[in-house]
């Protein structure tokens, strides 16, 4: 697995340690009491990014605790000293602006974050401090936050995906599995005290086993100020060691075969993993370990094409093979996944001679050839460490949460330390990480098949001494148990954004809207085509979004394979997709890779190649999307919702395609569709980069400046209308839990009512979560929210619902609390809640690639390229009647569409 590199380290001593980056933007400081602090400084938006994080999560456990952090975590969130319930946690966010917040349990760390207005910093932090350092820990919250967490454990059980890892972890980490699973298991969630809780908080919640990460528009001198303020008393104490896991846990090869509804019955998926080596007891083999997986990210290496070219396999390109590195604090792996088509034939044969490709052919040349990588390739690996190093800096999140991931998973200073290490990693020095982690060493050989094909081979892949993975066996629980102990000035921002967009046309017409940002080094690019799933004949709705993913896949100057080189090498990207009222294919890379990855992107626009391979691919994956979309009650649910409220709608044309259409879609027909785009009435472009006006007009100009132009008139799209209905539909998936919908009536972005009804929305999340979620504890996840794209409806969610009577009644409980509350309640509540609506716009322009969305999402609703940054006025101005109209309008008089998929 590629990590994050390192820059230039700068040393400067005084009552704490610090060091800083060459060029300033990245500050470390370690307090007396052990805490790390980093402080990223990015000027791009006017927000702050702070997470706190913890070496702890499933690392920490034994089989008694498996899920004990990740309960811990949700109960942290229930009130503290200062803010003493979840609603009053829920307020003061919202009071900030806080637009999302999270915390999540991993394998290795847990972490909370969130990202406010940068001149609420001190606010964030001293919010932080209270919720980390003095949670109340109640024991009311305690059993209704069980309830959740167990809800959210059963619904995963029946989840292959779920099954296999589990699988998969407990032949790799025999010694303790529970290491490497978060969730835990329901009996130690059930059996869980608050002297339980008290014990983790002790030991693990302290600051010599902590972090914290704050970024964005900040100022380090201030930040460290107040990191000291609130954090300088947090206690230290001494942190348990993990127990170290197996090196070598198989003493022979180990087969595992699964059964997958979701799998197409025309392929297998074929894996291999080895236990690789752990950063904490054999760092040095990480760096061969990721020079070889990056070596193998190239699409054209040797390795890929001579596994995938072998035809014994039937492995439909190179996109359907990996081989990486995984690198772990205590659980190294290395991963081999291949798809094989036409499984029905030979399969289990096949298997074993991909395993001796591997093992015996292709590893052991590796080793021996000093010359199987070239110079050349070697070369791209450290050229790619330098641009994935710039690509990162672009928002402080990103930069921070990758940092924070090596702070918690590698030794200290790994990852200040990363390029320079790496730069000295030789032939030998992969060679020796080879011999030692794949010849040396046994693989766990699994294959996924659809259960028809498991029906062919039942009897002789049995006999083969494969084991088949069920939900009996998949889990370690299920085993006998070894003993172990605003504020921001809209106007004045929209207006200064306005001033620095030009607006220009091409010489045929086509709108180019150009957004220059010199903060960084990435430059977005992209091509729109007006027109969507509603201008196309439904008998082959979703060709759009087949086109232009095939345009990405090869032109007539460039092969599939020279594009996946070209992009691997200089860290770029391409890639294209259809919705229902437009298409688009983007670009992004670093400035000085822009006329490389441009002229292949051009091409690609302009004479794409329509391999016939690859249309095969698409549409096999097409299908794929199909069947799980089928199997899994989430996405069938969704489905259900679609074919009911867009019935004889414009919108009942996917915008990829369905079970009717898939069997339409030709390459002749994809042609066909590809000249009708080609107009210039059709197209605009927007940019977003540090470019120069003249040059990049001149580079359109010359590529699609000659596209004709002919009239082009969009279809109207009808106001939709939601009538009543009940819909429920039986999916074993589900697995003793529901998913439920209820969809309503909800005013479109033209409409008068529109921001009213979002912050209504947004408010009445809260109301939800308090009362479905946090005081009767009928589900995993609730919330409402909005859906649609020109015209849009109400959709009101429940996920993993563990009694659909009790989840209603609580619905109609917060409907009643919302509809009673007071306007003076409203008004006072209100301001928190616009602000979160601000921090999430700036959310979303933090990267270059979100300003140039915005733009397009303005120029296609409203034809206008400010529309956005306008709604901040038109929001800011709603009153709490407002609100309470809006609500009694959609929520409470419209008419609702219920929809249920069950398990019960």
């Amino acid at each position: 697995m590629n990590k994050l590199k390192n820059f230039f380290i700068l040393w400067i001593i005084f009552f704490i340690g610090t060091f800083s980056f060459a060029n300033e933007n990245l500050h470390y400081y370690k307090l007396e009491n052990g805490l790390d602090v980093y402080i990223f400084e990015n000027h791009n938006a006017p927000l702050a990014y702070i997470e706190v994080a913890l070496k702890a999560g499933a690392i920490k456990q034994n089989f008694e605790t498996a899920g004990l952090f990740h309960l811990y975590e949700h109960i942290m969130f229930k009130g503290n000293s200062k803010f003493k319930n979840a609603k009053e946690v829920q307020r003061a966010l919202n009071d900030f602006g806080v637009a999302n917040w999270n915390g999540s349990t991993g394998d290795e760390f847990v972490n909370y974050y969130f990202t406010l207005p940068a001149e609420l910093i001190e606010q964030g932090l001293e919010f932080w401090a209270y919720a980390i350092k003095e949670p109340l820990l109640d024991e009311t919250e305690l059993e209704k936050e069980k309830k959740v967490v167990i809800s959210e454990i059963t619904g995963n059980l029946s989840s292959p995906n779920k099954q296999l890892n589990d699988a998969i972890f407990k032949n790799l980490f025999p010694k303790s599995p529970w290491q490497l699973d978060p969730a835990g298991f329901e009996k130690n969630i059930q059996n869980c005290t608050k002297e339980d809780l008290i014990k983790i908080k002790d030991k693990y919640y302290v600051a010599n086993n902590a972090a914290i990460f704050v970024g964005g528009d900040v100022q380090k001198d201030e930040v460290i100020k107040l990191v000291n303020k609130y954090f300088s008393n947090w206690k230290s104490a001494y942190v348990p060691k993990h127990t170290e896991q197996i090196s070598k846990p198989l003493a022979s090869e180990k087969f595992l075969i699964q059964q997958d509804a979701q799998l197409p019955a025309n392929m297998a998926q074929v894996m291999m993993f080895y236990r690789g080596p752990d950063s904490e007891k054999d760092v040095y083999a990480t760096y061969a370990a990721d020079i070889w997986g990056s070596l193998l990210e190239n699409p054209k290496n040797k390795f890929s094409k001579r596994i995938c070219n072998d035809k014994n396999f039937k492995i439909p390109s190179t996109d359907y093979f990996s081989a990486w590195y995984y690198t772990k604090l205590s659980s190294g792996r290395i991963n081999f996944m291949t798809v094989f088509n036409e499984p029905e034939k030979n399969l289990l044969n096949r298997v074993l001679k991909f395993y001796n490709k591997i093992h015996n052919n292709e590893i052991p040349k590796i080793i021996k050839n000093k010359k199987y990588f070239s110079k050349k390739e070697f070369e791209n690996v450290k050229q790619k460490i330098k641009d994935k190093r710039l690509i990162s800096t672009e928002t402080a999140e990103g930069f921070l949460s990758e940092l924070r991931f090596w702070w918690a998973s590698a030794p200290e200073n790994y990852f200040f330390t990363y390029e320079q290490n790496l730069n000295k990693v030789s032939h030998i020095d992969i060679s020796q990480f080879l011999q030692k982690y794949i010849i040396e060493n046994y693989p766990l050989i699994v294959v996924k098949v659809n259960p028809e094909i498991f029906k062919l081979y039942e009897s002789s892949f049995a006999k083969y001494g494969f084991t088949e993975i069920t939900k009996d066996n998949a889990f370690y629980w299920n085993d006998a148990p070894p003993a172990e102990n605003n504020l921001f000035n809209e106007n004045n921002n929209s207006k200064e954004k306005e001033n620095e967009m030009e607006i220009l046309k091409l010489k045929n017409g086509i709108p180019f809207y150009l957004k220059k940002n010199t903060t960084n080094s990435i430059q977005n690019l992209r091509i729109f085509v007006l027109g969507g799933a509603v201008n196309t004949d439904s008998n082959i709705t979703g060709i759009e979004d087949a086109l232009f993913k095939i345009m990405s896949k090869g032109s007539k100057k460039f092969s599939k394979e020279k594009i996946e080189k070209i992009l691997h090498d200089k860290s770029a990207s391409i890639s294209g997709y259809g919705r229902s009222d437009f298409a688009t294919l983007q670009m992004n890379c670093l400035t000085h890779h822009f006329n490389d990855v441009f002229e292949i992107f051009s091409d690609c626009f302009l004479n794409p190649r329509f391999s016939k391979s690859e249309f095969k691919i698409l549409l096999d994956d097409y299908k794929f999307d199909l069947t799980r979309s089928s199997e899994n009650p989430k996405l069938l649910l969704e489905k259900i919702v679609a074919n009911n409220i867009y019935k004889n709608h414009p919108y009942a044309n996917t915008s990829t395609p369905n079970d009717f259409s898939i069997n339409n879609i030709t390459i002749e027909e994809m042609k066909n569709h590809h000249k009708k785009i080609l107009n210039a009435s059709r197209i605009f472009i927007v940019a977003v980069g540090n470019f120069e006006t003249e040059k990049i007009l001149s580079l359109l100009n010359h590529k699609f400046g000659n596209i004709l132009n002919y009239d082009f008139k969009s279809i109207e799209i009808p106001k939709l209308i939601i009538e009543k209905n009940n819909i429920l539909e039986k999916c074993e998936a589900s697995n003793g839990t529901a998913f439920k919908q209820f969809i309503f009536n909800f005013p479109s972005m033209h409409d008068t009512d529109y921001h009213a009804a979002c912050l209504a929305a947004t408010m009445y999340d809260e109301t939800l979560f308090n009362i479905v979620r946090e005081k009767n504890g009928t589900c995993y996840s609730v919330g409402n929210s909005y859906k649609g794209s020109k015209v849009l409806y109400g959709l009101l969610y429940g996920i993993n619902i563990n009694n659909l009577t009790n989840f209603d009644k609580s619905i109609l409980e917060a409907q009643n609390v919302f509809k009673t509350m007071s306007v003076e309640e409203i008004e006072k509540r209100l301001p928190g809640f616009k602000n979160s609506y601000t921090t999430s716009e700036y959310k979303l322009t933090e990267t270059n690639s979100g300003v140039a969305s915005q733009i397009a999402t303005s120029i296609l609703f409203f034809d206008d390229a400010f529309a956005l940054e306008k709604f901040a006025q038109k929001r800011n101005a709603v009153t709490a009647q407002e609100i309470q109209a809006a609500f009694k309008k959609y929520w409470i008089d419209s008419d609702k569409a219920e929809f249920t998929v069950t398990g019960y």
